[in-house]
């Protein structure tokens, strides 16, 4: 159990670049593999855990697999963070109960349920307030934004999204940053300030490429992509969304190939 939860984390850490241990894996690519090759290992340790009362390990390998599986578009993974956030409540474990909250908004937020989406990251950012911890309550912040942007509430999604922000400067936390960032100038699009939506991703880009995470710049990619195809540049947009392409294939991101053969096509 605890060999599965350490070799997750590190696949996702080296996956997304941001490593905080000794890796247990050589390169991206073969974190990839080994998490599609060991999946269902790791599910049945899931159930396992969730069997044999070790609500940790419940807890814990859920947080560690969840980017996984919704990269993969696995079906079931709602349930998975809704018995992890149960699992959290009863053992009270506000912090995994809190993430477990988030983690279900992000995936109603996903699917197209806004108002679920919101009452999950809402519900998780209290957990974090009350636990006074600040780089919970950005994410769900950051979240928040994405969810109201997607409403048209566009006054409402700056303002957490510029609330986040702040909060990920105080920390430190520039991955949290160029997140922020991006989902700013995402706003900006939508409201048809190009000059500002360009300028807020170029500087998500600057962070991303510093951090060597190239999901982030994937993203950067196709915002900036959109942005020049309304603004007329298709032979740039088309350039842009073809980069985003070949990163998002290279991860093994379904959500991100997507967004980028839509801007293809």
């Amino acid at each position: 159990m605890t060999y599965y939860q350490r070799t997750v984390t590190s696949a996702e850490e080296i996956i997304s670049a941001h490593r905080s241990s000794t890796p247990l894996l050589p390169n991206a690519t073969s974190a990839l593999n080994w998490l599609r090759i060991e999946h269902a290992n790791v599910l049945a340790c899931l159930d396992h855990a969730a069997s044999h009362e070790q609500p940790h390990h419940v807890v814990d390998l859920t947080r560690a697999l969840a980017p996984f599986l919704l990269r993969e578009g696995w079906p079931h993974i709602a349930a998975l963070h809704e018995r992890a956030a149960e699992t959290a409540r009863r053992i009270g474990d506000l912090h995994g109960e809190a993430g477990a909250l988030d983690e279900l908004g992000f995936i109603r937020y996903v699917t197209g349920d806004y108002a679920a989406a919101t009452g999950f990251h809402e519900r998780a950012l209290a957990l974090f307030e009350d636990l006074g911890d600040r780089h919970g309550q950005a994410a769900a912040l950051n979240n928040l934004g994405r969810v109201r942007g997607r409403v048209d509430d566009y006054a409402a999604a700056t303002s957490f999204h510029e609330r986040a922000l702040a909060l990920f400067e105080d920390l430190g936390d520039r991955n949290g940053q160029a997140k922020a960032l991006n989902n700013l100038g995402r706003v900006r699009y939508m409201t048809a300030d190009y000059a500002a939506a360009t300028q807020l991703n170029e500087r998500a880009l600057a962070l991303f490429d510093a951090l060597g995470d190239r999901r982030g710049q994937s993203s950067v990619f196709l915002s900036l992509g959109f942005i020049l195809y309304m603004t007329g540049n298709y032979p740039a947009a088309s350039d842009l969304h073809e980069r985003a392409l070949v990163v998002s294939e290279d991860l093994g991101d379904r959500h991100g190939q997507a967004s980028a053969l839509q801007g293809l096509g």
